[in-house]
């Protein structure tokens, strides 16, 4: 049993990881930014310690470590979605909470007594961007998006950062993660309800290839990771292996929910180029002897069954946000 901080704790993969680390009777404190939903954390009240602050508010950061004293911290806590702003605002903004938000954690994790045993932090495939696949942790990174770029410079600078930090940190780079109490914004939850609803949908890029992996499988990595022999620095790809078209998974997911094929439009877009998002899964293999159990098939079926399950009980037209 150990004192464990997740940091984005009430969202998508977080509400997970809390699930599991309180299976494990683990002591969970979670850390969530003020005006974020805690919705998926409902099932949780009064198994878990809840921490309601902004990661650039120091004392107030300092006070959470010191009653927390988590001996493994779990650094989820990144904007997964971000919209182009004028006078590049996204941009600022992913620097201000996601970079500035990740250093600020490390700087006061260092300071508290006692110091955690590990930090784990988690990245994104999207970090490759074009680089060439299959994406192996060595590869020179060639992010395309703000947050990807946000990511891979927190990468850097904990690599720059790890001699100074008396604990290891290790990045998590995740593979596009699904699984039930997912946010609509993301296609496979999107294109399920849509399903279930017999309403139309519309896939771009329907040839591009995309890792997925099941969120018990990333769940079940992210907590080897602290029981790892490593020394910090490390980027692990967190991945399947196998990399789908986006026509493939839209397949399985018509099977999944028994929709009509005549539903969904598969719209190829000529002025911008197909991005392929294919990690190399070894090194995890090697260090967590790990390996994602979950098929495509299975996950996306116990997905839909989950969501079926949601709109029978509470009746609601939309998921989560």
């Amino acid at each position: 049993m150990a004192s464990v901080l997740i940091t984005g704790g009430a969202g998508f993969i977080g509400s997970h990881l809390v699930a599991r680390c309180l299976k494990e009777n683990h002591i969970v404190h979670v850390l969530v930014r003020p005006e974020t939903s805690l919705h998926r954390l409902r099932q949780f009240r009064g198994n878990i310690q809840l921490h309601s602050l902004h990661l650039d508010d120091h004392e107030a950061l300092q006070r959470c470590f010191a009653e927390a004293k988590p001996e493994l911290v779990f650094h989820l806590a990144t904007s997964t979605r971000r919209k182009e702003k004028p006078g590049l605002g996204d941009a600022l903004a992913s620097v201000n909470e996601d970079l500035l938000g990740l250093l600020s954690t490390l700087a006061v994790a260092a300071e508290a007594r006692p110091v955690p045993k590990m930090f784990v932090r988690t990245g994104s495939l999207a970090a490759y961007g074009r680089a060439p696949t299959p994406h192996v942790e060595s590869l020179r990174e060639m992010p395309n998006t703000v947050y990807a770029a946000a990511l891979v410079a927190g990468g850097h600078y904990v690599q720059g950062l790890q001699s100074r930090l008396p604990f290891p940190v290790v990045t998590a780079r995740l593979s596009l993660t699904y699984g039930p109490a997912q946010s609509e914004s993301f296609l496979i939850p999107s294109l399920i309800r849509h399903c279930l609803a017999g309403e139309p949908s519309t896939i771009r890029h329907p040839s591009a290839r995309r890792d997925l992996i099941f969120v018990d499988d990333v769940v079940e990595a992210l907590c080897r990771l602290p029981y790892a022999d490593l020394r910090g620095g490390e980027v692990v790809n967190i991945a399947s292996g196998n990399a789908p078209t986006m026509r493939e998974t839209v397949t399985e997911i018509l099977a999944a929910t028994g929709a009509d094929s005549a539903n969904v439009e598969f719209r190829n877009v000529e002025d911008s180029e197909d991005v392929d998002l294919c990690p190399s899964p070894v090194l995890a293999r090697e260090l967590l002897d790990w390996n994602a159990r979950v098929s495509l098939d299975e996950g996306l079926e116990r997905t839909v069954a989950w969501y079926r399950t949601a709109i029978t009980q509470e009746g609601i037209p939309r998921f989560f946000s």
